[in-house]
């Protein structure tokens, strides 16, 4: 059902109510699983298609004007990734000059910054798109479409920002988790995955950056998927709704009582 612009855009009343909470819970849950889909792709596809480090270009001059912005801080910055981050890959090789050090960090930050945005954005979309086809979201309709556009399918409501924290705390804490206390089984699992890749015919370098950014970045995030997404949908959808529908009840009983009352029997 389509708003008009008096209508709060912040409503996720839909069809929550009209049918069963099972019922809103999967479709809900559908829409937030393939948006997860989708940002995996993106994420994984901005890492894997990204020109190699040596290549001349856009990247590695960015690279370059980071890096020296990144260079007089190069020592605290090392200190806090080896305390921080202890599987293999986030260890600074000390070898190497400190310029080409700060360049690397500065190529990294780019990459998986732009990754990330890309992939983010992509999982709003999804989700609000499928929410609103499934009649968990209200349609806002106030007759400017780029205003329209930017609230029904990028700007996320009350219940999305919830559900967004909920997703994102634990896969959060379950990247640090994997970057730290389980840094072996981290590094074997890269190892493994760099090594499938490479079969493939994919270069080395390419291959380990794909396989990072598959282990510690999505691997952390179906953590957060199954454990906080879904936790939270269900938690609207089992608890507050019954609440809602609970005080609902009772006020409408409430109202009848005081009717009958106020009209007694001749």
């Amino acid at each position: 059902m389509a708003t008009n612009g008096n209508h709060s855009i912040n409503s996720i009343s839909g069809n929550a109510g009209s049918s069963g909470p099972w019922k809103n819970f999967a479709s809900e849950s559908f829409g937030l699983g393939a948006a997860e889909l989708v940002s995996i792709g993106v994420s994984l596809g901005a890492i894997a298609l990204a020109p190699s480090r040596d290549k001349p270009g856009m990247l590695k001059d960015a690279s370059k004007v980071v890096g020296k912005c990144i260079e007089p801080y190069l020592d605290p910055i090392e200190r806090g990734i080896r305390k921080v981050c202890k599987i293999e890959d986030c260890q600074p090789n000390m070898d190497e000059p400190r310029q080409k050090r700060a360049e690397q960090y500065a190529r990294t930050l780019i990459l998986w910054t732009g990754a990330a945005i890309a992939s983010y954005g992509s999982k709003i979309a999804v989700r609000k798109l499928i929410n609103i086809l499934a009649k968990n979201q209200e349609f806002v309709n106030t007759g400017k479409p780029l205003r329209d556009f930017f609230h029904n399918y990028l700007i996320p409501n009350d219940h999305d920002m919830s559900v967004f924290l909920w997703d994102e705390g634990i896969h959060l804490g379950s990247l640090f988790f994997m970057n730290t206390v389980g840094a072996k089984q981290t590094d074997h699992m890269i190892h493994g995955a760099s090594s499938v890749l490479q079969k493939w015919g994919i270069s080395k370098e390419r291959a380990n950056r794909t396989a990072e950014m598959g282990v510690i970045w999505e691997g952390s995030n179906i953590m957060g998927f199954i454990l906080g997404g879904i936790g939270r949908i269900g938690y609207r959808h089992f608890v507050e709704e019954a609440a809602k529908k609970g005080v609902t009840s009772h006020v409408e009983q409430l109202n009848s009582t005081t009717a009958l009352h106020s009209h007694p029997h001749p």
